[in-house]
């Protein structure tokens, strides 16, 4: 079972924003800014949580732990350190 289908959300978001030419964040950003197209744009799903329990704090440290991993954080890449501690973000637990 899954606890969120948020992702799905957030990608339908981003392809839009893409398309549109929205600057609403870095990969937006980065696709309006550089010659890109949709078919540039691919994802890998590299984890998937296996239990609802403390699903928030749970993602959070698994999204900073990856972020760290992969080195996807500005200058290397298009995140931010803010986005995963970011008082905006999504919340499963309600």
């Amino acid at each position: 079972g899954s606890c969120t289908t948020e992702f799905k959300v957030r990608f339908r978001n981003h392809k839009s924003h893409m398309r549109l030419g929205k600057k609403t964040c870095k990969l937006a950003s980065h696709f309006v800014n550089l010659p890109h197209s949709l078919q540039d744009f691919n994802f890998v799903i590299i984890e998937q949580l296996r239990t609802c329990e403390n699903i928030d704090i749970n993602l959070v440290n698994r999204e900073a732990y990856w972020t760290s991993q992969l080195r996807t954080l500005n200058p290397h890449g298009l995140n931010k350190r803010q986005e995963y501690k970011s008082t905006n973000r999504i919340k499963y637990n309600k």
